[in-house]
């Protein structure tokens, strides 16, 4: 129909699926679903992030690096640790959010199948939403906290 009111150009992609989309909700539930839309709104996000045609993914890379490090927080990891953890070499130079500043600081966290230490190279981790942070700091008070960046 489309095609005899416009003409040929308007049979693109998107518009073909347009055909389709009564059927995908009946076979996929709500749009909400399967909709692509979060996808689109993220690469119009990392396409504004890039501000030349070289080094494309270097320049996402560190755009996001910078992005992370403006968003400085505490992961509680109390009940995400196995076995009995340890903490090691206390310290008092690290970042602290205001809630945490009676906590005591450490620059290691043992456990029995890894260990976290405040180094550059041994720092890196996954939170549980898979999003990769630094440890900046490791708190103990009644459980562990780690500050993350």
């Amino acid at each position: 129909m489309a095609e005899h009111l416009y003409g040929k150009e308007i049979c693109v992609y998107n518009v073909h699926c347009l055909i389709h989309l009564a059927n995908d909700v009946k076979k996929l539930s709500t749009l909400d679903d399967f909709s692509s839309f979060p996808f689109e709104n993220k690469l119009g996000q990392l396409k504004k992030m890039i501000k030349k045609p070289q080094c494309v993914l270097q320049q996402l890379v560190y755009s996001l690096a910078e992005n992370q490090k403006k968003h400085v927080r505490a992961e509680l990891w109390k009940d995400h640790i196995s076995g009995s953890p340890s903490v090691k070499t206390e310290h008092n130079s690290g970042p602290v959010l205001p809630d945490f500043r009676s906590y005591r600081q450490f620059r290691c966290l043992q456990t029995d199948r890894y260990s976290i230490l405040l180094s550059t190279g041994n720092n890196c981790i996954l939170t549980t939403d898979a999003t990769p942070v630094l440890v900046r700091n490791i708190l103990t008070s009644n459980g562990i906290v780690l500050m993350c960046e």
